[in-house]
């Protein structure tokens, strides 16, 4: 996905900001047009341009960023569960890094996630989670992002002269 999967975003946040595309644009230092033109879709939304518009609308990318894919999460969670049952095909195996016994409880404790998330709330950075989240999820959808091969230890060499005890 890339910045100008937002570029229907852009008018929301120019009028919640009470702005006009020339304000936005004044804000910004994009030259004059640019806004109108993002907004039609004649121009392309970069990731600079998307990061400017975010800062001068008075939005926080972390949030705009959860805000969006959060809502695509919880639309798509739903119908992943049940085209697996149709398909027949079991959820994919858990990274090699997770713990099962961490996952049954983490399972467990979102049971109460409001009550548990809003206690979560008091006792952490809810930016640097977030973070963490994004950062994640991005790096296990990277297509560079493939698993380390170790190697197998070979079993070490004794010495003619260590004690056998």
């Amino acid at each position: 996905m890339d910045a100008d999967a937002f570029r229907n975003k852009v008018v929301k946040w120019r009028l919640d900001a009470n702005m006009s595309q020339d304000d936005l644009d004044d804000a910004c230092g994009f030259r004059l047009g640019t806004v109108g033109e993002i907004e039609r879709g004649d121009l392309d939304l970069t990731d600079e341009k998307l990061v400017s518009i975010l800062i001068c609308t008075n939005r926080d990318l972390l949030w705009t960023l959860m805000e969006d894919f959060g809502s695509l999460f919880m639309r798509l969670q739903p119908i992943e569960a049940s085209l697996r049952r149709r398909l027949g095909k079991e959820p994919l195996p858990l990274p090699p890094d997770e713990d099962e016994e961490f996952e049954r409880g983490l399972r467990s404790m979102l049971d109460g996630a409001e009550v548990v998330y809003r206690r979560q709330l008091r006792v952490s950075n809810r930016r640097t989670l977030l973070t963490d989240a994004l950062r994640e999820a991005a790096a296990r959808d990277s297509p560079r992002a493939e698993p380390e091969r170790r190697r197998a230890k070979k079993p070490r060499k004794r010495h003619k002269n260590s004690q056998v005890g």
